[in-house]
């Protein structure tokens, strides 16, 4: 999901644009950092785990970049019957872990398989993990996680991964996995995994801009009525 700056500014049509734009310079102005970390995401469908977790590293060296490469990178164990599994799909592969330069702002596909029948909805989750610590903990750069159904269309709440990990163990509920038949090569759902937030807004940011944009469009309501009564626009 990319965040498109023209698509707001032209929703206020040059009402209250400055303020608007006080607000989102801080996202316009992306400097990549060098940070290490690694990430691991397991799933469960009906309590029951998932075949490996999916690895997420950034990683400094000239040989990584966000193409595969079988030197850093390693494809997913597809699961058995009865069982999920999790991978990050970058088109040309499914990998159980996906290693990325540490300056890269790209984000991670996140997909999630199950393989047999389910003849009722059943819970679904998963845990987020970071393994080794601070010193591969991308430097605090901010983590946030945003579910996608079976299409790929993201929906619900933007999660901030680092609270996740603090407050509720990892865990983090998703929507249920409805009865069905699954197979292991389509994905039943997933999200996307954006490492340093520059595809999903912070959330906070979504929130000021929820509230504000209503009320520039009064303000340009007010300003329109009261020239088109002949009176003047200030």
């Amino acid at each position: 999901m990319k965040f498109k700056l023209e698509n707001i500014l032209n929703s206020v049509k040059g009402f209250g644009k400055k303020t608007l734009m006080k607000c989102l310079i801080p996202l316009m102005l992306v400097t990549p950092v060098k940070a290490n970390g690694w990430l691991e995401i397991r799933n469960y469908v009906d309590s029951i785990i998932g075949t490996s977790p999916v690895e997420i590293q950034h990683y400094d060296d000239p040989g990584i970049s966000d193409e595969y490469n079988a030197s850093w990178d390693i494809d997913i164990i597809l699961p058995t019957s009865n069982r999920c599994s999790i991978y990050s799909d970058i088109s040309t592969h499914k990998l159980r872990r996906d290693t990325r330069l540490n300056l890269s702002i790209n984000p991670f596909n996140i997909k999630l398989v199950y393989n047999g029948n389910l003849l009722e909805n059943v819970l679904n989750s998963l845990e987020f993990n970071m393994p080794y610590g601070s010193d591969w903990s991308f430097d605090n750069k901010p983590i946030y996680f945003q579910q996608s159904d079976s299409s790929g269309n993201l929906f619900g709440p933007i999660h901030n991964v680092r609270d996740i990990i603090e407050n509720n163990e990892g865990i983090l509920p998703l929507d249920n996995v409805p009865a069905g038949t699954y197979n292991q090569f389509d994905p039943y759902g997933g999200g996307v995994l954006d490492i340093g937030g520059n595809h999903i807004p912070e959330p906070s940011t979504i929130a000021l801009l929820s509230m504000g944009l209503p009320l520039l469009r009064r303000k340009r309501k007010h300003v329109e009525s009261k020239v088109a009564g002949g009176q003047p626009a200030g």
